[in-house]
C-alpha cells in the first residue's frame, strides 16, 4: 500500500472515529498532515507514511503492532509546545486493516472462493484475537482528549451502548437431516468423495446413523428443526436473535426449501411474533450477481411482515468490494458475513460496526458491517476445539470486545445440535448463552443496532 492516504481515505478513518468521540470543526481545524511541519501552538500533527507494508519492519509498541512506522521510537505520540504529535502513521495502519485493503489486493481464494485466513495479515502477525483498530482508535482518542485538556477545547466521548453488544444469529441452511440429500452427503464424506471436517471413522459412523434414521419406520427425529429449542433458550435469557433464511436457488448448493413452503412461512411468522429479526442468507450466486441478489431479497420480503435490512452470505462467500456493492445496490443496510471460517476472531481487526471502502471510486460503501466473531463450525469443525477450549476462546474474545463496548456476534446454526457428531453440544450451547448473558450485554438484533447507529450520528 504505497503512497500517503488521500483526503477521502483520511475522511474514512475520521468517519469511524466520530463514533468514538465527537470530531468538531474546531478539532478538524487543528489537524495537520504535513510531515514534521507543525508550527504555532495547539495543533495536532499526524505524521504520514508513503511506504508499502513490510511485515519485517512492523513496529510493536505495548503489544500493539504499528504497520507503518516512521522510525524506531517506541512511543505513539508526544506533546511539544501544546502541540500533539503522532510519532507513526496510525491512520494508515487503521485504514489498511479496516477498509478491506488486503482482500481487495489479493488474488488468493479457498475452496469456497473466499479470502483465506492463512493468507491474512491477522494470521501472519498473530493478531486474529485482538481488535487492533480499536486499540489504534483508543490511542488516538486518549491523545486527543489530553490535547483538548491542554488547550481548553471541549471533548465529548461517544458510545453506542453502555455495555458490549451481543448479536446472536442463526443461519438456516438446512431444515431436514435424515433425508435423501443429507444421507447422500454423508455417504460421500464417509467414502472420501467430498470434503469432511471429521476423521474417516467418525464420518463413517455419522453416515450409518443417518442411514438408519432415514430408512427406519420408527425414527421421527429431526435435530435440524430446532426452532422451538432456540426460541425457548432465547426467551429464558431475555434475548432476541436474527434468523437468516436461505433461498432455494442452485441445486445442492443453496437450501432445499422455499420461502413459500408452509413450514417456512409459518415459522417466519412465529419468529416475527416473538420479536426475532428475519434476515437474508444470501445465495451463492447473490455474492456475484445483482440480479440474483434482488430476486432472493424480493422472495423473502414477499412473506415477511417487517422489512428485511440485514444479510449474511451463504458459506461466508464474500468478495470485496463486489459483494458489498451488490448488497448496497439491492438496498441492504447491514451485512454480518465478515469473519474467517477457519478461525474465530476479528477479520478486519475491529469489533464495532464499520463500513468497507470502494478503492476504485474512492468512497465509503454505504452498508454497515457487523463483524462475525464466532461461528459454531469454526470452533468445532475447522479448529476442532473441545468444549473447554471453545469456552475459553469465546471468553477471551468477549473480554476483548468488552474493552471497547463492541459487538460480540455469535453464529449458531439451527442444524448444529446433533449429539452423534458432538456429544454434549446441546448442553454446551445452553451453557454458553447463559454465560454470555450473565455478563449483562446489550442483547439485541442487527436491526435494533442499525437504529441505534442512526440515532447516534
Amino acid at each position: 500500500m504505497k503512497g500517503l492516504l488521500n483526503k477521502k481515505q483520511l475522511d474514512y478513518i475520521f468517519f469511524h472515529l466520530n463514533y468514538i468521540f465527537e470530531i468538531t470543526q474546531e478539532l478538524k481545524g487543528r489537524f495537520i498532515f504535513d510531515n514534521n511541519k507543525v508550527t504555532g501552538v495547539g495543533n495536532i500533527l499526524f505524521n504520514l507514511s508513503e511506504r508499502d507494508i513490510e511485515l519485517n519492519k512492523v513496529l510493536t509498541i505495548d503489544n500493539i503492532p504499528i504497520l507503518f512506522p516512521l522510525n524506531q521510537n517506541k512511543r505513539f505520540y508526544y506533546f511539544d509546545n501544546n502541540n500533539l504529535i503522532f510519532e507513526h502513521d496510525i491512520l494508515k495502519s487503521a485504514f489498511y486493516l479496516l477498509s478491506g485493503y488486503q482482500e481487495w489486493k489479493s488474488d488468493q481464494s479457498d475452496f469456497y472462493n473466499r479470502f483465506p485466513y492463512q493468507r491474512s495479515i491477522q494470521n501472519k502477525l498473530g493478531i486474529i484475537k485482538k481488535p487492533i483498530v480499536n486499540y489504534y482508535f483508543k490511542i488516538l482518542a486518549e491523545a486527543i482528549e489530553q490535547f483538548c485538556m491542554l488547550n481548553n477545547i471541549p471533548f465529548e466521548k461517544k458510545k453506542i451502548t453502555n455495555n458490549f453488544i451481543f448479536l446472536l444469529s442463526h443461519d438456516i441452511d438446512l431444515i431436514d437431516n435424515y433425508n435423501y440429500y443429507e444421507v447422500g452427503n454423508k455417504f460421500k464424506q464417509a467414502f472420501g468423495l467430498s470434503k469432511s471436517l471429521y476423521s474417516k471413522s467418525k464420518s463413517f459412523k455419522i453416515f450409518l446413523h443417518y442411514l438408519y434414521h432415514w430408512v427406519s419406520p420408527f425414527s421421527k427425529k429431526n435435530p435440524y428443526w430446532s426452532f422451538e429449542k432456540l426460541l425457548n433458550i432465547e426467551r429464558e435469557n431475555n434475548i432476541h436473535a436474527t434468523y437468516f433464511f436461505l433461498d432455494n436457488d442452485q441445486k445442492h448448493k443453496d437450501s432445499y426449501y422455499n420461502f413459500t413452503d408452509s413450514r417456512i412461512s409459518n415459522l417466519i411468522k412465529k419468529l416475527e411474533d416473538q420479536n426475532a429479526e428475519i434476515g437474508l442468507h444470501g445465495t451463492l450466486r447473490s455474492a456475484d450477481s445483482i440480479d440474483a441478489m434482488k430476486l432472493t431479497l424480493s422472495n423473502l420480503k414477499s412473506i415477511t411482515k417487517s422489512d428485511v435490512v440485514g444479510i449474511r452470505q451463504h458459506t461466508l462467500r464474500f468478495k470485496h468490494p463486489d459483494t458489498v456493492q451488490i448488497q448496497e445496490k439491492a438496498g441492504i443496510k447491514y451485512d454480518s458475513t465478515l469473519g474467517f471460517a477457519a478461525h474465530e476472531g476479528f477479520r478486519n481487526s475491529y469489533c464495532l460496526p464499520f463500513k468497507l471502502y470502494d478503492f476504485e471510486n474512492d468512497r465509503i460503501i454505504d452498508v454497515w458491517e457487523f463483524p462475525l466473531i464466532v461461528m459454531d463450525g469454526t470452533i468445532f469443525g475447522y479448529r476442532n476445539l473441545n468444549f473447554k477450549e471453545a469456552e475459553d476462546t469465546i471468553v477471551q474474545l468477549i473480554d476483548e470486545v468488552n474493552k471497547f463496548n463492541g459487538i460480540f456476534t455469535l453464529l449458531w446454526h439451527n442444524s448444529f445440535f446433533e449429539e452423534i457428531i458432538f456429544p454434549g453440544i446441546n448442553q454446551f450451547y445452553k451453557k454458553i448463552i447463559e454465560k454470555i448473558v450473565l455478563r449483562k450485554p446489550e442483547a439485541i438484533t442487527g436491526k435494533v443496532l442499525l437504529n441505534k447507529l442512526m440515532e447516534l450520528n
